[in-house]
């Protein structure tokens, strides 16, 4: 393990931090923006529709990686779930990470966070026709 100054130490740190804080108000928006009235509401289908390419796209979130990595800098022996709301979640109750998955995923391993992303969407949908009275059928047709 390389010896990392005091001053490296704490700028790594604060960048962990830092991306934390980003991701966990990115997962906020992304999981509940479909409750925000007006505009505000197309600021959730585009962080819904950032979030589900990469699922599809690479299915590990980039921040995710980052902050994985700013943190295993400091604690390479430290260990963490593929997933950061699983490891979060996991954390706070006390849990250990979950291993590795080996072999083939199932076809929920794989696929559930992509239903939950429709379901938000689908449901975002429907909350702003029913609460804000927004009919998006007529923007297209």
């Amino acid at each position: 393990m390389e010896n990392i100054s005091q001053p490296k130490k704490f700028l790594i740190s604060a960048s962990a931090e830092g991306m934390f804080v980003f991701h966990f108000l990115y997962v906020l928006v992304s999981a509940f923006g479909w409750l925000l009235p007006g505009n505000f509401f197309y600021l959730f289908l585009i962080t819904w529709l950032i979030a589900f390419l990469v699922d599809v796209i690479w299915a590990v979130c980039p921040l995710t990686v980052v902050e994985w990595g700013l943190r295993r800098k400091l604690n390479p022996g430290q260990v963490f779930d593929k997933s950061c709301i699983a490891h979060y979640t996991r954390k706070w109750r006390g849990l250990p990470p979950r291993p590795p998955i080996t072999g083939k995923k199932t076809f929920w391993q794989r696929y559930s966070f992509i239903a939950i992303m429709l379901g938000l969407l689908v449901l975002g949908f429907v909350w702003q026709w029913l609460a804000y009275e927004k009919n998006f059928l007529t923007l297209w047709f």
